[in-house]
């Protein structure tokens, strides 16, 4: 009897053995099969993760794009930057120092006559007109040597020195693209040119007898021409121009010598101051315009 006790005891204590083996392996297969499950899955995770929120938080306001009625993106304007805006419109003042030729006189005088010119403009900002005034100087002389006849019959040389000076006071309107870096310009131009004229005559190297003269006149014209802006630096401060002018003048009457009968005749002549003028030179500009 007590051997049968023994061995069902034995078996019972066997069986609760089994049991809470089996127990163990099924609490640690749980354990494991909730560590790989998905963290949102598990009510009981750690408070991090309970307190992550589940979409991400919306785009500022400021950062968002409007949209207009039709769905499409709605763009903004960019603004110009300061440095790209033009300057505002201002005065400006050129003025040109020229080497003129010039071809004075019609008919038989006619001759080339050098000198210079300065002339002085003013424009406003983007407008092609400009507006001033210029003084042009040009001087030529010729000389002729005649034979004539003494007192005693023998011959002798004589020089009659012609020296005439023009000197041109002028108005003048000219449209000239104000910043193109080649800039061709039309002009016209009203004036006064007084008109002097010195003479003098020579026998064997002394002169006889001399004598001058001078007259005013009025003057009406035009011209063209062309100035390569920028061309000694990137400014433009300072550029070449190239030009041409033609005069109107009204006649002059002025004292001309003869020599006849070996006597020096002083009369009053009729002369054209018609002129064609070519120029050229420097002009330097300066621009009254606000700063950057």
């Amino acid at each position: 009897m007590p051997r049968m006790i023994w061995r069902g005891a034995t078996e019972l204590g066997a069986l609760l053995t089994l049991a809470v083996f089996l127990s163990v392996i099924g609490a640690i297969d749980r354990s494991a099969s909730a560590q790989d499950s998905p963290k949102e899955d598990a009510p009981d995770g750690p408070d991090e993760l309970r307190d992550m929120p589940e979409t991400l938080p919306a785009e500022p306001p400021q950062h968002a794009v409007p949209v207009g009625d039709d769905s499409a993106p709605m763009t903004t304007p960019r603004e110009q930057p300061a440095s790209e805006e033009q300057a505002p419109a201002g005065l400006r003042l050129e003025a040109q120092l020229l080497a003129a030729m010039s071809f004075p006189f019609g008919g038989k005088e006619s001759g080339s006559a050098f000198g210079f010119g300065i002339s002085y403009g003013a424009g406003w900002g983007a407008i092609p007109i400009l507006i001033g005034l210029d003084f042009m100087s040009a001087s030529r002389s010729n000389s002729a040597t005649l034979q004539v006849d003494t007192a005693d019959g023998t011959a002798a040389s004589v020089t009659r020195t012609n020296s005439d000076r023009l000197l041109d006071f002028d108005l003048w309107l000219r449209v000239q693209p104000p910043r193109w870096p080649v800039r061709p310009y039309a002009e016209g131009f009203v004036g006064a040119k007084l008109v002097r004229a010195n003479w003098s005559i020579a026998s064997r190297d002394s002169v006889t007898k001399s004598g001058s003269d001078s007259e005013w006149a009025s003057a009406l014209g035009w011209g063209v021409g062309v100035d390569f802006m920028g061309l000694f630096n990137a400014v433009a401060a300072f550029s070449l121009t190239l030009g041409m002018r033609r005069l109107h003048g009204s006649q002059v009457e002025l004292e001309r010598p003869s020599v006849s009968d070996g006597r020096v005749v002083v009369s009053k002549r009729q002369v054209a101051t018609n002129e064609t003028i070519f120029m050229a030179g420097l002009c330097g500009r300066y621009d009254f315009e606000a700063a950057d």
